[in-house]
């Protein structure tokens, strides 16, 4: 059964109990009875599926699936996205101590105002 389908990078997540291999054929039945086939380029887990790629400034490229990214683009994983964004969790921003006097000064003044 395929749960979800990432149509700009080309990959179906599928819930089975078979595993698949590179090259191999998956054919489907549809309602309509045509059937419809589709080549696996490569299998693995669902977190090591690439979520985008990026190019050599870290931006966000677009690809086509059917051709590939090419060699001058880099693939982000969801393994490697979810890396990035915990990381940036956990800057933490401390307040210079020579302005906490400014800070709270300013903000009891705003409470008076309102």
């Amino acid at each position: 059964m395929i749960l979800r389908r990432n149509l700009d990078t080309g990959v179906i997540i599928i819930d089975s109990k078979d595993s698949f291999q590179k090259g191999e054929t998956v054919t489907t039945a549809t309602y309509a009875g045509n059937t419809t086939s589709v080549t696996a380029a490569a299998a693995g887990e669902e977190y090591n599926a690439p979520r985008h790629y990026t190019d050599g400034d870290g931006k966000h490229v677009d690809i086509d699936p059917a051709v590939g990214p090419g060699a001058l683009l880099t693939e982000v994983t969801y393994f490697d996205y979810y890396v990035q964004q915990n990381d940036a969790l956990k800057t933490i921003n401390v307040i210079r101590p020579d302005v906490i006097n400014d800070i709270t000064s300013l903000y009891f003044r705003s409470l008076k105002e309102a």
